[in-house]
């Protein structure tokens, strides 16, 4: 069972932007060309735009002890410190605080993270950077899982 769970999506916009590309495609080649190969060409590049759009939306999932962002997944017992981040926190963060060690998982059009600083002496990497929707919910996941 999981405590918590996000799936990064894509905003509106972004949506938007496939399905315009995708029916300006079409009209690009079935003017010279056909309507058909037009219309064939616009769903191929709207199929493969969806593909790629819902591809890169990860998914963030406590469960049964783990923290999973993206392919990377956490033991929780690694956990130092999980700190919910604003968008001017996340900003500073993502930019001139940043550690090129920090592992990071970010998402430009979600403003707001959490900082997860690590426990594990051996470990070179100082946090995890996770952008998400909800950075107080998975900060409360965290910390429940932790102390069960």
């Amino acid at each position: 069972m999981s405590s918590f769970r996000e799936r990064l999506s894509a905003p509106w916009w972004l949506w938007a932007l496939a399905a315009l590309f995708s029916l300006s495609l079409g009209i690009a080649f079935g003017a010279p060309f056909t309507a058909t190969i037009g219309s064939v060409i616009c769903l191929a590049c709207g199929a493969l735009l969806t593909w790629g759009l819902l591809a890169w939306s990860p998914t963030i999932e406590v469960r049964q002890g783990v923290l999973y962002a993206g392919r990377a997944h956490l033991e929780l017992e690694y956990i130092a410190e999980a700190i919910a981040l604003d968008p001017i926190a996340a900003y500073n963060l993502r930019g001139p605080a940043a550690n090129p060690l920090a592992w990071m998982l970010l998402r430009s059009w979600i403003p707001t993270a959490v900082r997860i600083d690590l426990a594990d002496a051996a470990d070179p990497t100082p946090y995890w950077f996770i952008s998400t929707r909800k950075p107080t919910e998975l900060v409360a996941a965290l910390k429940f899982s932790t102390s069960n």
